[in-house]
């Protein structure tokens, strides 16, 4: 699950093409997992659940970011934060509604899921693991 602004290029995107993928890198551990699947829009319930667990100044960030839109210098954003701010200084965060129109959170229901272990020479370790018929199938598969 993750929440975003409905205007946002990921949005649009999304919008477009519901199959998404995700990585997540661990130099550390030498280590990467990768989700493909099929991202939906939660509803209002979902969304509102998440947003009444954010702190004041999130709540403040998303009701002013056009996220990702061009902006001259930071400082136009910043102006428009604080006067967001000054409009909702005496409002206390649990009273702070979902702006549902600007908003929301979303779901990707992964269809596959990959483990990538390195390792030297690039004999690397790795497993897929496919959804069929609300199972999941694990394959190894070739560095």
């Amino acid at each position: 699950l993750f929440g975003t602004i409905l205007s946002s290029n990921k949005v649009k995107e999304m919008n477009a093409n519901r199959h998404v993928s995700l990585t997540f890198n661990y130099n550390e551990t030498r280590t990467s997992i990768r989700v493909n699947g099929v991202v939906t829009q939660c509803g209002v319930e979902s969304s509102t659940r998440y947003w009444t667990s954010r702190n004041k100044a999130y709540k403040i960030w998303a009701m002013t970011t056009t996220s990702c839109q061009s902006i001259q210098c930071i400082d136009d954003f910043q102006q428009r934060q604080s006067l967001t701010a000054k409009l909702y200084g005496n409002v206390r965060n649990e009273d702070i509604e979902l702006p549902i129109n600007q908003w929301s959170m979303f779901q990707i229901h992964p269809q596959s899921i990959e483990f990538w272990r390195y390792g030297t020479n690039n004999l690397h370790l790795r497993h897929k693991y496919i959804r069929k018929n609300n199972k999941w199938d694990c394959i190894m598969l070739d560095s």
